[in-house]
Formats: C-alpha cells, sequence, structure tokens
C-alpha cells in the first residue's frame, strides 16, 4: 500500500471511532432528556389531579402569571406569537453553541 493509503485508512479508522463515541454520548443524552420529560409529565399529571381536588376543574380556572409575559401584561395572539419566535431563535442559537463546543471538545480528543 502506498503512503496515502495508509493514511486514509488510518484517518478513516479515526475518524469513525469518533463518531461511534460521538452518538454513544448523543444516545445518552436523548435518553437523559426522554427519562427528564416523562418524570416531567408525571409529575404535571399529579399536580392537575392536585388541582382538581382542590377545586381547580379545568385548565380555564387556572390563574394567569403575569411573570411569564414581558412587563407583566396581556399580549395579542400576534405579539405572543413574536415572543415566542424570540425564545425559539435564542434556543437554537444556544443548541448551536453547544454543538460547536462538543465538536470542538470531541476533535480535541481524537487528535491527542
Amino acid at each position: 500500500m502506498t503512503k496515502l493509503r495508509v493514511l486514509n485508512a488510518y484517518l478513516t479508522e479515526r475518524l469513525m471511532v469518533a463518531v461511534r463515541e460521538i452518538l454513544e454520548v448523543v444516545e445518552g443524552t436523548v435518553s437523559e432528556f426522554q427519562e427528564e420529560a416523562a418524570r416531567t409529565h408525571r409529575e404535571n399529571e399529579s399536580l392537575r389531579r392536585r388541582l382538581r381536588e382542590v377545586g381547580y376543574d379545568t385548565e380555564a380556572d387556572w390563574p394567569v402569571l403575569s411573570s411569564s409575559l414581558p412587563s407583566g401584561a396581556a399580549h395579542s395572539p400576534t405579539e405572543q406569537q413574536h415572543y415566542e419566535q424570540d425564545w425559539s431563535c435564542s434556543l437554537k442559537e444556544d443548541t448551536e453553541l453547544t454543538v460547536n463546543e462538543e465538536k470542538q471538545s470531541a476533535a480535541g480528543r481524537v487528535w491527542m
């Protein structure tokens, strides 16, 4: 084999190992998030039952939390959609930053 083929085979092997490691971490993280979401869902259902027991029969009876809206004021559906889009964009940026940091960290481990 030529040096180029040996190098190609070595790099391919190292990259495959890195991909497997990354996938294992991602699968673990997804599993943790799914478990957390299931726990949260069960807790919410339990809290809803408790609320029904004390007299709140429907979600319409629940008080509105003004702290969830900017400046404590009610907003039109268009304004609410705008806030949700802003939040979604912010979440996407945070996720992209985290992914990029993880890629850089994983790349550092592969070559060490």
